[in-house]
């Protein structure tokens, strides 16, 4: 037990000491130290709709703006929005970090419920997810000539075009005999789910559905792509 006042104060001062030096050692090696600090909630809103590490955003809460940033090369300093505050967060970036976001790309995958409508199907949405992981083999461009049965193409809010992609049904599948030759039987479905992989492209709107090369859409999905979530290791 320390009873003398000078091994208090000589106590502090090694504490203080020990801290600043694991501190300094720290910050040298690139491990970011933080510390959340309470806010007076005055509103916060996010231009990149959340934690987007692959996004570059700006959170402005109590009139502040804060920045998305660069701690270091290796780590994002990401700002976002939670309850109405302000937060922020350290984040490793596995390809690096550059202009105040991780480098990379992200892709979204879309499940559709496609129900057969006459001789041709009809789509309708179910949901949306995004992936940090390369998921570029998945994406199927359209190509017109060799058109798939359907396409799927991407617009902006002005409905201008920005990527068509092939779209196959999933209501068609080949039934095979044990027979020898084996016998195909091609069975219909009414109804099936399907999967369709797109790059993340944040000027979306509107997902269009079409048949062949028609220009008619059977259906159109509004999909704001800006507001989804990509995070590091999602």
């Amino acid at each position: 037990m320390i009873k003398d006042p000078f091994d208090v104060a000589r106590a502090v001062i090694a504490v203080v000491f020990l801290a600043f030096a694991v501190f300094n050692l720290l910050s040298k090696l690139g491990v970011p130290i933080g510390f959340q600090l309470a806010q007076v909630s005055g509103g916060c809103t996010d231009s990149d709709y959340g934690r987007n590490h692959f996004t570059y955003g700006t959170v402005t809460s109590g009139g502040i703006a804060y920045n998305d940033s660069c701690y270091t090369s290796a780590y994002l300093y990401e700002n976002y929005c939670s309850s109405g505050y302000r937060k922020y967060e350290y984040v490793q970036c596995p390809k690096g970090c550059s202009s105040g976001a991780c480098i990379g790309s992200c892709f979204v995958g879309v499940t559709l419920t496609e129900s057969k409508n006459g001789d041709s199907s009809s789509f309708t949405f179910q949901s949306a997810t995004t992936t940090s992981e390369d998921a570029s083999p998945l994406v199927n461009q359209f190509y017109a000539e060799e058109p798939s049965p359907f396409r799927a193409e991407t617009l902006n809010g002005s409905k201008v075009s920005l990527g068509r992609y092939e779209l196959w049904s999933g209501r068609f599948i080949i039934a095979e005999s044990f027979s020898n030759p084996p016998q195909g039987e091609l069975i219909e479905l009414p109804s099936s789910t399907i999967d369709l992989f797109l790059p993340l492209n944040r000027s979306v709107r509107y997902l269009n559905l079409y048949q062949g090369t028609s220009n008619a859409a059977l259906s159109s999905i509004y999909l704001d792509e800006s507001k989804l979530v990509c995070m590091v290791g999602s």
